[in-house]
């Protein structure tokens, strides 16, 4: 494994600006990897860049997505290049899942206000899950978040077994499965038809999600999907018709079903 060297500080350059340039981005997220693999116990440390961050970002899931998520796929990288190993890896993704949690329950320890549901807002039901078998969930944390912080309830299931149940009594307007790896994509299918038949004649609407869908080969999945969302504002923006072609109901559809992807 080669060794890790850690960048420049980036603190100089905090201190200079006054919003995130596009390009400020890779620099951030080296900071806050350097930070997290050097001390990984020293959660003040990681909390003070976020922190620092947030001074020149006004949007608290701009810095989520850029700085926590950035993080995170730049670790995954490392990883799979041999210059991390996996138990750094899952220790920095539990301490981004950490932060991100912080973000969410005391944003104004960082000096953000709160999101729209704290004012009242209410949007529906989602339930999310992350595929059987997979190690991280940070991308679905991440999108739990975003849909939270815009009024989104979101039930987080524990398994397959959950995640029907949920379905079939609570009746959700959505339900989305995140998958890190191709070898999943089998499992989710199956997942997928056991919701339809167990929730017939119901109409669901479902969403698959993550690396494992960034190739064509993830086609023999989907076909009974709504929805393969590349990225969270995928996700959010298909919420956003679904809640307009259903407003009097949380669950049932009045109008055209998506087409699969």
């Amino acid at each position: 494994m080669a060794a890790f060297e850690p960048a420049v500080s980036m603190a100089p350059r905090l201190r200079a600006m006054d919003e995130p340039q596009g390009d400020c981005w890779p620099e951030l997220v080296d900071a806050l990897r350097d930070a997290i693999l050097a001390s990984p116990h020293d959660e003040t440390a990681h909390a003070d860049i976020v922190r620092k961050t947030a001074c020149i970002c006004s949007d608290p899931t701009r810095l989520a997505e850029n700085l926590l998520a950035g993080t995170a796929r730049l670790l995954g990288e490392m990883w799979l290049e041999d210059d991390v190993d996996f138990v750094a890896v899952t220790l920095a993704t539990h301490l981004l899942t950490n932060l991100l949690m912080r973000l969410e329950e005391a944003p104004e320890t960082f000096g953000f206000a709160a999101g729209p549901r704290a004012a009242g807002i209410e949007r529906g039901t989602v339930a999310l899950m992350v595929a059987p078998g997979e190690q991280h969930g940070f991308g679905l944390c991440l999108l739990a978040y975003r849909l939270r912080y815009v009024g989104w309830q979101v039930h987080v299931a524990e398994g397959e077994r959950d995640l029907v149940e949920h379905a079939f009594d609570r009746r959700p307007l959505a339900i989305g499965i995140s998958a890190g790896h191709a070898e999943a994509i089998d499992r989710i299918a199956s997942v997928v038809r056991l919701l339809r038949q167990r929730c017939s004649p119901r109409v669901l609407n479902i969403a698959v999600g993550g690396p494992a869908f960034s190739t064509p080969d993830c086609s023999r999945a989907v076909v009974a999907c709504d929805l393969v969302a590349t990225t969270a504002d995928d996700m959010l923006t298909w919420l956003d018709k679904l809640g307009v072609e259903t407003p009097s109901s949380p669950r049932l559809c009045t109008g055209d079903r998506l087409r699969p992807v």
